[in-house]
């Protein structure tokens, strides 16, 4: 009887010992560990969204207009409607649609139309 009570203790000390040491080994395929370019999921934070900045368009024919597609439009992943700024005594609306939105934030060349005002329009290029 002490002989099988003896193995029995020593079978859960060993079961303890190895679980131990894999509870404190840094078991590296746990999830939501996280690391410098793929943040840990409870941040909410995809991560390709941490990398953009408001972007600046580059506009053709341009006298006086501005346009930025900025960070949290990036974010959003959503079609947009940007206005350039008034040039020359007038504004032009320019729409993106979600694709070009994440293909802009993703660094990709976008090009896009802006609206007709005061009988012309202008060719917006991002990245």
């Amino acid at each position: 009887m002490k002989t099988g009570l003896i193995i029995g203790i020593v079978v859960i000390v060993a079961i303890l010992l190895v679980g131990g040491f894999f509870v404190f080994s840094g078991n590296k395929n746990t999830t939501n560990t996280g690391s410098s370019n793929n943040p840990p999921s409870s941040l909410n934070v995809p991560p390709s969204t941490a990398q953009h900045k408001d972007l600046v368009g580059v506009i053709s024919n341009n006298h006086g207009h501005s346009v930025i597609l900025t960070k949290s439009e990036q974010d959003a992943g959503q079609a947009a409607t940007l206005e350039l700024t008034t040039g020359a005594g007038h504004t032009h609306t320019l729409s993106l649609s979600a694709t070009q939105v994440k293909n802009a934030a993703d660094g990709t060349k976008v090009e896009a139309t802006s609206s007709v005002v005061s009988g012309h329009s202008h060719v917006v290029k991002f990245n």
